[in-house]
């Protein structure tokens, strides 16, 4: 991993990244787990569901995050599964994912998020649902390299980050 001079140079404190990196870094403290949800309007037929099978969403549009790593991993998830989706839409901004999903042009798959609105952003109804079976299960976490002591406000700023982000079910 090629860590950012600003951390070496103690100019910043610590890093937050996903599971990719968890792997070849000194992990320190999680901040909060994540996963693939299926983001639904409140309207949509599968919104009163607990869980969605990835099969029961891929014969309708799938409003796709256009992003690095987002649209790679949302194909492999379908072609893990031996499904294709329907793209009912490609875009490059989560707002409007969100709002194309709130409109009802159908569904998407993002990363669950601590602390989400469960509107768009023109107030339209949201809902998350676990997949199922679940995928996609990762961590945010917070870490810095071997060596490197973290100035005393790392842990309050990561403690704060913990509490900030507390994670509640998916509405």
């Amino acid at each position: 991993m090629v860590w950012k001079p600003g951390l070496i140079g103690n100019n910043c404190d610590l890093l937050g990244i996903s599971v990719a990196a968890q792997r070849i870094c000194n992990l320190q403290r999680v901040v909060y787990e994540t996963e693939v949800m299926a983001v639904l309007a409140q309207s949509d037929s599968l919104a009163s569901a607990q869980s969605i099978d990835l099969a029961d969403l891929a014969a309708k549009p799938l409003v796709m995050l256009d992003t690095a790593p987002s649209s790679d991993y949302t194909q492999l998830l379908f072609s893990q599964r031996e499904l294709t989706p329907i793209f009912g839409a490609i875009v490059p901004q989560i707002d409007l994912v969100r709002a194309l999903v709130g409109r009802g042009l159908s569904y998407s798959l993002l990363m669950s998020r601590p602390n989400h609105t469960p509107v768009s952003s023109e107030g339209l109804g949201l809902v998350t649902r676990h997949l199922n079976p679940r995928s996609g299960v990762t961590s945010v976490v917070a870490v810095w390299p071997t060596g490197f002591t973290p100035s005393a406000r790392a842990p309050t700023v990561i403690d704060y980050a913990i509490e900030a982000l507390e994670v509640s079910e998916p509405s």
